[in-house]
């Protein structure tokens, strides 16, 4: 099989297409930001789409069946405390009749949720590519224009990596001494650190 060609869309886009660059699959369709980031040059057709799910905790996998079991077999391998189910589609030929999907057999969903520990390691892979706090995915759910705004400071002062990488979003950065001493993360981020339990729905296993 050839390597899926993926289209990715979200806020975990720069991780997950660095993620999935470094695994040579082919990143098809990227926005403008995303194709200026990785110097993207080519067009591909997608046959694997994955965006944001609806309380970006996770993403949904969608596409031709052994692409995208391949997108979400190499994602377990890499996070261990991923979390997988597969979505079951509707009845393909009733739902063509009455025009209300276009999906055709041969097709596979999947809902991914990322825990603690998956969004720490995507953190990790979109800091090899662009300026990024720390717990960056977990706080971009919470309240995304502050990390914005932290991370636009980071690139403009790399002088400032280690204070600002560190410090929790009730805490302006641009009125912060950088002499002082990091402090502990948000509340919001330090109560996500524990193991999350795996569903009982889990249909999907490593």
């Amino acid at each position: 099989m050839s390597k899926p060609k993926v289209m990715i869309r979200g806020i975990y886009t720069t991780a997950l297409t660095k993620f999935f660059a470094d695994r040579g699959y082919l990143i098809a369709q990227p926005s403008a930001a995303t194709a200026e980031r990785f110097n993207l040059n080519k067009v591909h057709e997608r046959n694997v789409a994955i965006v944001d799910r609806p309380d970006k905790q996770g993403v949904t996998v969608e596409g031709e069946a052994e692409p995208a079991e391949s997108v979400v077999l190499v994602l377990l391998k890499a996070l261990p405390d991923m979390i997988v189910r597969e979505i079951t589609l509707p009845n393909f030929l009733e739902e063509q009749r009455s025009g209300k999907f276009s999906l055709q057999t041969g097709f596979l969903s999947f809902d991914v949720e990322f825990p603690y520990g998956s969004k720490i390691f995507l953190d990790s892979v979109r800091s090899q590519v662009a300026a990024t706090i720390n717990n960056h995915h977990l706080l971009k759910i919470i309240d995304p224009e502050t990390v914005d705004v932290y991370e636009t400071l980071l690139r403009s002062e790399p002088e400032r990596n280690e204070d600002l990488k560190s410090r929790p979003k009730e805490t302006d950065p641009r009125e912060t001494d950088s002499r002082k001493k990091p402090t502990d993360p948000p509340h919001e981020a330090r109560r996500f650190n524990h193991k999350t339990e795996r569903s009982k729905n889990t249909e999907f296993h490593r």
